[in-house]
């Protein structure tokens, strides 16, 4: 086993070089193009091979959206954006995406105004509408 130097590595884990090295890679294939994904699952069932392809195109207020998304073969969708997150629906990870990036999405409207779920001049009222 090859012993690390820490000096090689504090230069290599540098944000500046590391970020250089990533920006010389030839760019990723299959996280679509032009606002489309489109994304392929495999397995081999009984004998048989199964191809499924799923193509998403995202938008918010009619601006089409390049998301880097993968899904795995329980249907769980995942985002570079945001690593952390698992989403069960293509709806959650928008939801997500606005929430954590909402300079992005400007005129953004919140609880109770035109375009959110509740829709204008809902009301909750003192009680929390009870």
């Amino acid at each position: 086993m090859e012993k690390i130097n820490p000096t090689a590595l504090d230069k290599a884990a540098d944000p500046k070089a590391l970020g250089a090295y990533l920006a010389s890679l030839p760019a990723g294939h299959g996280h679509g193009h032009g606002g489309m994904a489109e994304l392929v699952r495999e397995d081999d069932y009984k004998g048989h091979h199964v191809v499924v392809r799923t193509t998403y195109r995202f938008e918010v207020d009619g601006r089409t959206l390049e998301v880097p998304v993968m899904l795995d073969n329980a249907g769980n969708l995942q985002c570079h954006s945001l690593p952390n997150y698992q989403f069960d629906s293509a709806t959650e990870l928008v939801r997500q995406l606005i929430d954590s990036f909402p300079k992005e999405f400007p005129g953004s409207s919140g609880p109770g105004t035109p375009g959110s779920e509740h829709g204008q001049g809902h009301d909750h009222g003192a009680d929390g509408g009870h």
